[in-house]
């Protein structure tokens, strides 16, 4: 592993348990098993680390729901099941998505924003494959809206139940609600 991707990682267990507010760059650094002055090496603040969290994050989550889009599977089952599945084997991860983006800066939710619009535009195009009488942004809202409230209900748990496997019942919610086939 890379020592770049080694402050990722430490940064995304640090995030997670002490919030971007109030984590710290040494306390990452530390964890990361390196000095204070490595992570500036890397990256030039807190704010920089962070999205580049959410960069790597997302493009590794974006490669895994290709392929899991290229299957013959439905593809509004496929994005379900691989959402559900992904953020529920990463709950460091699954905390700062559901947690600390929100509470962060405007400039900062914008910034990634734009990292996860690729994202809603998959969401969009599981919804334009299936037979649906609904507005496409007002359905990608309400899918996504469902998904990431089973991840936030998970994260409140500590993780307390296999968020994968709400996977077929949410996707069945939301064909029948978009007004497809059950």
């Amino acid at each position: 592993m890379t020592r770049e991707a080694s402050i990722l990682n430490a940064a995304t267990r640090v995030f997670a348990a002490a919030g971007y507010h109030a984590a710290r760059m040494a306390a990452i650094a530390r964890e990361a098993g390196v000095a204070d002055g490595t992570v500036y090496l890397y990256f030039r603040g807190k704010r920089e680390l962070f999205v580049a969290l959410f960069q790597r994050g997302f493009a590794e989550f974006l490669a895994g729901l290709d392929e899991a889009l290229a299957s013959s599977t439905p593809p509004l089952d496929a994005l379900c099941a691989y959402h559900l599945r992904y953020l529920g084997a990463r709950y460091d991860l699954a905390v700062i998505t559901q947690v600390e983006m929100r509470h962060s800066d405007p400039e900062l939710r914008e910034d990634i924003g734009r990292i996860v619009r690729p994202y809603f535009d998959r969401i969009e195009a599981a919804i334009a494959a299936m037979p649906h009488d609904a507005d496409i942004k007002v359905a990608r809202r309400m899918v996504f809206g469902t998904l990431d409230e089973q991840v936030t209900a998970w994260v409140r748990s500590g993780g307390a139940f296999d968020l994968a496997s709400l996977a077929p019942e949410v996707s069945r919610l939301l064909r029948r609600a978009l007004g497809g086939n059950d």
